[in-house]
């Protein structure tokens, strides 16, 4: 099996699979494929406040509860099919550790998504938005995430 560590940096909208023969303080990360989740880019972003709708019969007006669950759902999709491309990975032996950064919500799903293969490779996550880090300032963002050690 190979030395590799894949590192999954991921929110909502985009993902980027990284790949390097060590985590810590490797300047020499390689980017093995860039995913783009156009669906929800382009779903239309929510407001701090409730929409409007007026009362057919007169000019009375009521609040109308946002439904927040339409945004998160191509979302979640989005990230079950990050899970997959990692858990297809790890079958073919493609990498021996694993790191996953995301947002809470998006880390929650890739990590209940990963197969057992997958969550035995997993070194350690980052609940956090890195997708705009570029390659060499991601060792400083990622020192101290690895939650266990592999040999």
């Amino acid at each position: 099996m190979t030395k590799q560590t894949w590192v999954l940096i991921a929110d909502g909208g985009r993902a980027r699979l990284l790949s390097t023969a060590r985590v810590a303080g490797d300047d020499n990360f390689v980017q093995l494929a860039a995913y783009d989740n156009s669906e929800a880019l382009e779903a239309p972003a929510s407001t701090d406040r409730p929409g409007r709708s007026f009362e057919s019969a007169n000019a009375t007006r009521h609040a109308v509860a946002e439904y927040s669950e339409l945004n998160k759902q191509p979302k979640l999709e989005f990230a079950d099919y990050l899970a997959d491309i990692v858990n297809q990975g790890a079958v073919n032996e493609d990498y021996s550790r694993l790191m996953i950064v995301a947002p809470p919500t998006l880390l929650g799903r890739l990590r209940e998504s990963l197969s057992d293969q997958a969550k035995e490779r997993l070194i350690g996550s980052l609940d956090k938005d890195l997708t705009h880090v570029g390659l060499a300032d991601l060792p400083k963002h990622l020192e101290g995430v690895v939650e266990t050690t592999v040999n």
